[in-house]
């Protein structure tokens, strides 16, 4: 699992391969510590679409 901090006081947490790639998106930590799992969340909850993010690919220039 990997932290990154975020804007506002945001934690991101994602889970990366054992070969470095990205897995998925694990949870989100508020400001106030709150610990949000959009794995557990209805499909009707707006929270539900964290499940597809995924950073953007490298881009090479």
């Amino acid at each position: 699992m990997v932290e990154f901090a975020g804007r506002g006081g945001w934690k991101v947490c994602c889970f990366y391969e054992q070969g470095g790639s990205f897995g998925y998106l694990d949870h989100l930590i508020s400001p106030s510590g709150d610990k949000i799992e959009p794995w557990r969340v209805a499909e009707a909850d707006p929270l539900f679409d964290l499940r597809f993010w995924k950073p953007a690919e490298p881009t090479i220039h």
